[in-house]
């Protein structure tokens, strides 16, 4: 595959609803997790932390890509 094909790829999934509401949806459930946490259950906020933070990760890869092919576009490659 193409960077500008990658490009339109990512961009499509970043725009799709469904993808967004499920991302959402998990994103909520963690948080909800990590407040019903008990304090002493630190091992698990850990845990939550990084569950939240690979959803974030996802989405800025999705952005790289999708913005590496409008800096190609620009770029005229």
């Amino acid at each position: 595959m193409s960077t500008i094909e990658d490009g339109d790829h990512a961009k499509r999934i970043l725009e799709d609803q469904f993808f967004q509401r499920i991302l959402n949806e998990l994103r909520e459930d963690t948080r909800i997790r990590s407040m019903q946490s008990k304090p002493r259950e630190s091992q698990l906020r850990e845990e939550l932390y990084f569950e939240h933070q690979a959803y974030d990760r996802i989405e800025q890869k999705l952005r790289t890509y999708a913005d590496r092919k409008v800096f190609l576009m620009k770029k005229g490659g």
